[in-house]
């Protein structure tokens, strides 16, 4: 008999810690952090991805970036010859020779920190160039939809007295060209937009503070929701993610936009750092710099129109992720993620987005030295397209169309 209430006892005791941990779980699934403790990879789906060479060249495309012009590929891209664009002459690209190529700006320093959108159909760039004595931001807007030579663009040099960094990221926000840099002498956040789809002049381009401090924001990214800017960014301190979304289309100061943080996590990585729209709302990727975390952070909004952020551990990366490049190519949010030998496409899977166990990864380059800091991708006739740069041998910048 005693050995039989021993034996109740601590199937009582059992049942209590269970209860407890039960309603542990409950809390844990309000909060907007939901990562677990054990490490999780991604499983591999079936992908055949196709690599095909642009153009080669030592350190050709090192800087580089990626967009759909016509319904093809395009790139912008540094080259020994000066920034270039080039676009696909297809639908779905092949090697160099099924591209159109020629040089935009013939400084062989410029290009670095390019930013490449189409309005309408009309490609704009947005760069660097020079060196450390001579930094200059310059912008070259083609005339035309289909540009054949340096002639069709016209380009400018945005005012020294802006103070403007390198451009971050660009879109075009209200059929317009617009991107996010940050002011040199006082650390703010800026806005810049033009006045016109495609700008010819300086004098076409409006550059507004987005924050009033002076504290450093980190990889800002831009986006547009319903016909407005709208800015992620990470804060100084890379514990906060934070999204800004202004009120009109072409705000004029700092008091149009309004400020919510997303995401509450330690340790965000600068770097690697994506935002994109999904279903009419934000959504982001992030990673966390020691633990080679990568994490995906949604919204959604209730009856009363209350805006609840949630963030779920997507992969802990063996290697180290370098560079992120989030799209959506309709169904599912779609990150083209670098590791230090190869680029990865991790996306969830038909249904779940939250689930951290429902999301796949699939391969979207050969294995080789690749600079794993710049991969971009884009959505083209239901395939994505992925460009990258890859060292020697075979020096030069590459796109995979990943099947």
């Amino acid at each position: 008999m005693i050995w039989d209430r021993w034996i109740y006892c601590f199937a009582g005791f059992l049942l209590l810690i269970t209860l407890a941990m039960t309603g542990c779980e409950d809390t844990i699934e309000k909060t907007t952090q939901i990562f677990s403790s054990s490490r999780q990879t991604p499983k591999y789906a079936q992908s055949q991805p196709i690599a095909h060479q642009v153009e080669a060249g030592e350190m050709l495309g090192f800087y580089h970036s990626l967009a759909v012009a016509g319904g093809t590929p395009a790139l912008a891209y540094q080259s020994p010859a000066g920034l270039r664009y080039a676009h696909s002459d297809e639908g779905l690209p092949g090697d160099a020779e099924n591209w159109t190529a020629h040089t935009v700006d013939p400084d062989p320093r410029s290009g670095i920190a390019v930013e490449l959108v189409v309005c309408g159909d009309q490609p704009v760039l947005i760069y660097r160039s020079g060196d450390r004595e001579s930094l200059e931001q310059r912008f070259a807007a083609a005339q035309t939809a289909e540009p054949q030579s340096a002639e069709d663009w016209a380009t400018g040099v945005f005012p020294e007295s802006l103070g403007l960094r390198d451009p971050d990221c660009a879109a075009v926000i209200d059929g317009r060209p617009a991107f996010v840099t940050t002011n040199t002498a006082t650390g703010q956040l800026i806005y810049v937009y033009a006045s016109k789809a495609a700008p010819v002049s300086s004098a076409d381009w409006r550059a507004i503070p987005v924050t009033e401090d002076s504290v450093l924001k980190q990889s800002p990214r831009l986006v547009e929701i319903d016909g407005v800017p709208v800015v992620a960014y990470i804060t100084a301190g890379r514990d906060q993610a934070v999204i800004a979304t202004a009120d009109s289309a072409r705000p004029t100061y700092p008091g149009n936009w309004t400020a919510e943080v997303a995401a509450e996590t330690p340790e965000l990585e600068a770097g690697c750092f994506d935002c994109t729209v999904a279903d009419g709302a934000p959504v982001l990727v992030h990673c966390l710099v020691k633990a080679s975390t990568m994490a995906y952070t949604s919204s959604s909004v209730d009856t009363e129109g209350n805006v609840t952020w949630r963030t779920d551990k997507v992969a802990d990366w063996r290697d180290h992720s370098y560079g992120i490049d989030l799209i959506f190519d309709g169904t599912t949010p779609v990150a083209a993620n670098s590791l230090k030998s190869k680029v990865v496409l991790v996306n969830p899977a038909a249904t779940g987005l939250n689930d951290t166990e429902n999301w796949e990864m699939r391969k979207a380059s050969p294995n080789g030295r690749l600079d794993a800091r710049n991969c971009q991708a884009v959505h083209v006739d239901n395939r994505t397209v992925v460009s990258y740069f890859k060292f020697a041998p075979d020096e030069g910048l590459y796109v995979s169309v990943v099947y």
